[in-house]
């Protein structure tokens, strides 16, 4: 087994976006119906958990503001916190990987700072030999939107520490970003010496636009209206998508997205909120005699809405 620890000053996930230690994540997404139709999907009754995301790992970290009144609370439209925190280590992404090294990362964001997403990096000495790493230094490139906070809360570039073989630690890194309507790519190095030999590994961290979408509760009434809504206040983009197994594309659809599933019948409405608080509506409907789905998306921001269409065929593109 893996030995696991916190590199110093990088460990405290919670304190660097603002939130108190003993304040526990809030719900990660669930594909949960509110409501159901008839069965023309052929879903059935739908299912109130959906399994683990096999997105980019995302969880919502619960904010110390209270929801206001006419807002829904995010925090319980999902599982418990513990099943949060184990939804968002459920499927790490490969930053960079080496012979000898290998550095994960999940992502997660807080409702109450609408402009940060932090970056939870793995580190693991792969190496088989015997030999220890040491000397960690990442080195990022800001992009025109993405930038990395460097203040005293935060996890810093240079996490401290060695690793034994087959030991692991985690460091966080928090990222400050203009605009999330276009998925973001940081792109660097990692450095690291093993028994006093220099290493050298590329580094990419993608920051999908959907990390930053939260499910929410709506009335079917609602998710129609907006659905309906033409012009410059909701602007839609559209993917088709082939599956074998509808119950199990609508659910890796939701989870993809992060939606809440408003509603099933002959088609599907799917809803959630963006981190500034914009509507994200998905309408599904089964098209070439049951095989694919078309996903109908609309948000107030055409580029969002293309830059989520396109997560979405990307999603469902075979593996190789």
């Amino acid at each position: 087994a893996e030995e696991r620890k916190d590199s110093a000053g990088g460990g405290g996930t919670a304190n660097l976006l603002g939130l108190d230690d003993a304040t526990p994540p809030a719900a990660a997404p669930a594909a949960a119906a509110a409501s159901t139709g008839g069965d023309l999907l052929g879903l059935g009754e739908p299912k109130k958990e959906t399994p683990p995301p096999s997105s980019p790992a995302y969880s919502v970290v619960e904010s110390p503001q209270h929801p206001t009144p006419s807002e829904p609370d995010v925090r319980r439209s999902g599982p418990s916190a513990a099943a949060a925190a184990a939804a968002a280590a459920e499927a790490p992404v490969t930053a960079g990987r080496c012979r000898d090294f290998h550095i994960t990362y999940t992502l997660r964001v807080n409702l109450a700072q609408a402009d940060k997403v932090l970056v939870v990096m793995q580190l693991t000495n792969k190496n088989r030999s015997g030999g220890n790493a040491s000397n960690f230094h990442f080195r990022l490139k800001d992009s025109p939107n993405t930038r990395f906070c460097a203040t005293s809360a935060t996890g810093t570039l240079k996490p401290e520490g060695a690793l034994a073989p087959r030991a692991a630690l985690t460091h966080t890194l928090l990222f400050k970003f203009d605009s999330f309507l276009k998925t973001q790519l940081v792109k660097g190095s990692f450095t690291f010496d093993l028994d006093g030999a220099p290493k050298k590994m590329r580094l990419e961290i993608t920051i999908p636009s959907s990390t930053f979408i939260h499910p929410v509760d709506m009335a079917e009434e609602r998710f129609e209206e907006l659905m309906r809504t033409k012009g410059r206040k909701m602007i839609g983009a559209s993917a088709t998508i082939k599956v074998s197994d509808v119950r199990q594309g609508i659910a890796k659809l939701a989870d993809t997205l992060h939606l809440k599933i408003v509603s099933v019948s002959d088609s599907v409405f799917m809803y959630g909120r963006s981190i500034r608080q914009d509507d994200v509506c998905v309408l599904v409907k089964r098209v070439d005699g049951g095989s694919a789905l078309k996903v109908d998306i609309k948000t107030p921001e055409g580029i969002l809405s293309d830059t989520l269409a396109r997560e979405v065929v990307q999603a469902f593109e075979p593996q190789a």
